[in-house]
């Protein structure tokens, strides 16, 4: 399924394609199965749906790498609508975002200002916001936003992504905050001389990091972000072990990604699901089919049933 992969990928570039998909009423059907909508109705819709179902949320809005400052602004400004509309979901609900859509590769002083903004007017509703991140080029200048808006005040979380070798060295860097760490695989391809490059060693360090991540529930708040069940399964065994409480620690998967799944973990433990949003939704759609076979086959079915 490499081929298959790589296919999507390359698709996931194509404005050609995202231009017909994006601009069609079939194109925004079936991306509704990954994606909330294109809208804040719609995404406060689905939230609220999920919620009665006692599904937690966090929520993006689509779009990254942006290169002028005036993409950037307008992200801050539907952030901050976005905090207005989930302020009701507070117990619930979450922000989550990307850097680079609010300028990092412009400038990383212009980045921290539009992130405290938004982190101003999460704290002031009673929201968390966690930083994604991104390719490794990015790590240092994400990291020294996070921990600045840390040592002023705001809650803000990250993620550590469990192919890169400085996995651990982040891990015990952030964990003397009381902060929400996300443990990922990482999707970004990296140099050998970064990540781990073989599948084995990443689950290998994803199960180490996620013990260790257990241990220290007194500091940090766990979110284990994964599809895999076997990798799931080893974790909630070690949380047992260790007598760390289920409240304590969650785990998260992608809205509209193995259901099956979801509805298992969610019967014993707590689940919040990534839900995306927002009118650039082709490329993360395309990832997706890319990732898993099974969504291409759910595609043609949109397409053709």
């Amino acid at each position: 399924m490499g081929l298959l992969r790589d296919f999507f990928i390359a698709l996931s570039h194509n404005k050609t394609l995202e231009r017909f998909l994006t601009s069609t009423r079939l194109g925004r059907k079936i991306s509704r199965r990954f994606v909330a909508g294109e809208t804040l109705d719609e995404l406060v819709e689905v939230v609220r749906r999920l919620k009665e179902e006692g599904i937690y949320t966090t929520v993006a809005f689509l779009g990254e790498h942006y290169k002028a400052k005036e993409p950037a602004l307008r992200s801050v400004e539907e952030y901050l609508r976005l905090a207005d509309a989930l302020a009701p979901f507070r117990e619930y609900s979450e922000i989550s975002l990307k850097l680079t859509q609010l300028g990092l590769e412009i400038d990383r002083d212009f980045t921290y200002e539009n992130l405290k903004r938004i982190a101003e007017k999460a704290k002031s509703v009673g929201l968390y916001v966690n930083v994604d991140t991104e390719e490794s080029r990015l790590l240092d200048d994400t990291l020294w936003i996070v921990k600045r808006m840390n040592d002023e005040g705001y809650p803000v979380g990250t993620v550590i992504q469990a192919y890169l070798y400085r996995a651990r060295e982040i891990l015990d860097e952030l964990s003397r905050y009381r902060i929400n760490l996300r443990l990922v695989k990482g999707a970004y391809k990296e140099p050998p001389d970064v990540a781990f490059q073989d599948k084995r060693k990443v689950d290998e360090n994803f199960k180490s990091l996620a013990v260790e991540m257990l241990r220290r529930t007194d500091r940090i708040y766990p979110e284990f972000a994964t599809h895999d069940e076997r990798i799931i399964s080893f974790i909630m065994r070690k949380a047992e072990e260790l007598g760390v409480p289920k409240d304590k620690y969650e785990f998260q998967m992608l809205y509209g990604v193995r259901l099956g799944l979801q509805r298992k973990v969610k019967r014993t433990h707590r689940l919040r699901l990534y839900v995306p949003y927002g009118s650039h939704w082709y490329p993360y759609f395309m990832r997706r089919l890319a990732e898993r076979p099974a969504n291409v086959w759910f595609v043609l079915r949109g397409l053709f049933g």
